[in-house]
């Protein structure tokens, strides 16, 4: 494997998880945490085959998006020394959320959607490491936030523990949440 296919394999393992748990092993909490875990572990094999590709200089690979002009977006990787630091960092602790959160989990209903819930935070977290422009780094950003915005505060508060006092502070979150995105936003 060539660095960017490496670069690519761990980014893009953790997305394939969450597809596959959420299309086929929604159900199935026990096969869906085990296939999140293994993700993980690969996402951690994958740097450090990475960290060894990097010793040789940065790894950059991008191709282009968007192109206005003169004026190109491209989307690609950039891989250096912090950002091998990085990866390895997110990929271990990541891991080792996701082994406690097999005990943690081990009786809930929900287990296939927690667990691909965490793949898709771990890819877009991982997104974050590689990106080689602070546009790609914005759309991983608000990937993770708009996802974890929407699908576990909405749907875990108002329809998983349906309690009065939970849709009434999460209203205010979401407002408050809002806000104040919108002000870092804009200044």
């Amino acid at each position: 494997m060539t660095d960017a296919q490496i670069l690519l394999a761990a980014l893009l393992t953790p997305l394939l998880s969450a597809v596959l748990i959420a299309c086929f092993l929604r159900c199935r909490g026990t096969l869906a945490s085990y296939v999140s875990v293994a993700a993980a572990a690969a996402i951690c094999a994958f740097s450090y085959l990475a960290i060894q590709a990097c010793e040789a200089g940065p790894v950059r690979a991008a191709v282009d998006w968007l192109q206005f002009g003169n004026f190109t977006v491209s989307m690609g990787f950039l891989f250096d020394g912090e950002a091998a630091t990085m990866l390895a960092m997110v990929a271990f602790v990541g891991l080792l959320i996701h082994i406690f959160s097999l005990g943690y989990m081990s009786e809930d209903k929900a287990k296939g959607r927690f667990f691909a819930g965490l793949s898709i935070f771990m890819f877009s977290m991982v997104g974050i490491i590689l990106a080689d422009n602070l546009i790609m780094i914005f759309v991983f950003w608000e990937f993770s936030i708009k996802f974890y915005n929407f699908f576990l505060f909405t749907f875990l508060f108002l329809f998983y523990f349906i309690k009065p006092s939970c849709v009434y502070c999460i209203s205010n979150y979401h407002a408050i949440n809002i806000m104040v995105h919108h002000m870092i936003l804009y200044k």
